[in-house]
């Protein structure tokens, strides 16, 4: 933040401060406010080399982002209308159909990106995917008949979306 002092010209002798943000600079993070305070060097080589993690650290960190994810989830199959600032990777009906990374999960997930966030329509699509998705999954998850019938459902669609993604590009 910068403070400019600027007076106009029926002010004599009273100057008002501007503060604004420098073009190009960005906030700073709390964790980086609390990392200066135990050591400004070590806050410097980590910005400018990288992070060293042990790989401990690192799977802590990649469960810790798991475990929130799983969370976030969960969250949105009890209430769909539940915000947040993470974004939405996931396709709950697909996920719980044919895995996380199953190519048929991936191939949803680029055709909502690819072909669906493009347009409006393919938008309120989107909204109206993760608003009644989560119920869906979880019906799905407790009725393996449901799941059979739901895959059998998905096959054109995904036949559909593999179409239009070679169109796509």
């Amino acid at each position: 933040m910068r403070a400019t002092a600027i007076s106009t010209p029926g002010e004599r002798g009273r100057r008002r401060m501007r503060v604004g943000r420098r073009k190009g600079l960005r906030a700073i993070a709390a964790s980086d406010l609390a990392k200066m305070a135990v050591c400004e060097q070590k806050l410097v080589y980590e910005k400018r080399y990288g992070e060293l993690l042990t790989p401990a650290q690192r799977e802590r960190i990649r469960d810790g982002r798991r475990g929130h994810a799983s969370y976030l989830r969960e969250a949105f199959v009890l209430n769909p209308r539940v915000s947040s600032s993470d974004s939405k990777p996931w396709c709950f009906i697909a996920t719980e159909l044919w895995g996380e990374s199953a190519d048929e999960t991936q191939l949803l997930r680029s055709f909502r990106d690819a072909v669906l966030r493009c347009h409006p329509f393919g938008r309120v699509l989107i909204r109206a995917y993760y608003r009644l998705s989560p119920a869906i999954a979880a019906y799905i998850a407790a009725h393996p008949r449901a799941r059979l019938f739901a895959r059998f459902l998905l096959v054109p669609v995904i036949t559909a979306a593999r179409y239009a993604l070679r169109n796509a590009r």
